[in-house]
């Protein structure tokens, strides 16, 4: 072999590994700038871990179970870590721990607490009421009269469907919106208060079906907006 192939077996040998060491070099640089963008994101608020559907799609699958969207849905992991339940919100209670090592906010923020502040209500949580919900552009299910919410939403007398309905509306006023800060959970991309407000009537028209009261409990429910 000729000294003149040997040195360009050798240079082309030296070409590649340095491709590759720069390779690497840019894998690197490119994973630590991955990592360092994902503790921004996991310090500026919590990751979306959770999964729901907007009325109108799960009227849409309903009518079509077979369709794309239904099936990559039915597969879909759902974890209910981003809303209060019917248990919080009756007692201004944290949630309950997930069991892991980390210290979720929903394991260190009561409900009324954050929703008072978010209504610039400087009263007792259980003094809210019919009047202040509506000046806030809720419009709960009937029969609360001059009951306080906590009251309502306690009472043996109320059936589960209204309570998941108030529920899902405390928050989604309280976890959503401009002044919601890290506690958005973007909530409100798949239900608006409007719908809400209309599901609370007991009748939701949505993509040529009527809903009844059993499906709108269920699709607050089966969305982990209301538990």
């Amino acid at each position: 072999m000729s000294d003149q192939i040997k040195h360009s077996i050798q240079g082309s040998k030296g070409s590649a590994k340095g491709m590759a060491k720069e390779n690497s070099n840019v894998r690197r640089r490119l994973l630590k700038r991955s990592a360092s963008a994902v503790v921004v994101t996991l310090a500026s608020r919590p990751v979306l871990a959770w999964h729901c559907k907007s009325p109108s799609v799960t009227a849409s699958e309903a009518l079509n179970p077979n369709t794309s969207l239904a099936k990559k849905n039915a597969s879909t992991r759902v974890w209910a870590d981003e809303t209060w339940g019917l248990r919080e919100w009756k007692g201004n209670m944290v949630r309950q721990s997930n069991g892991n090592s980390v210290t979720e906010w929903w394991e260190e923020s009561k409900p009324w607490s954050v929703f008072l502040q978010r209504a610039s209500l400087s009263i007792p949580y259980q003094n809210v009421n019919l009047g202040h919900l509506v000046s806030l552009g809720i419009s709960p299910p009937s029969g609360m009269g001059t009951m306080s919410v906590v009251k309502y939403l306690s009472s043996s007398s109320v059936t589960t469907w209204k309570k998941r309905v108030l529920v899902a509306q405390l928050n989604l006023f309280t976890l959503t919106g401009p002044n919601s800060g890290w506690l958005s959970n973007d909530l409100d991309n798949c239900v608006t208060m409007d719908q809400l407000n209309q599901m609370a009537t007991g009748t939701y028209v949505i993509a040529g079906q009527t809903w009844g009261t059993t499906q709108i409990s269920n699709y607050l429910y089966n969305n982990w907006m209301a538990r």
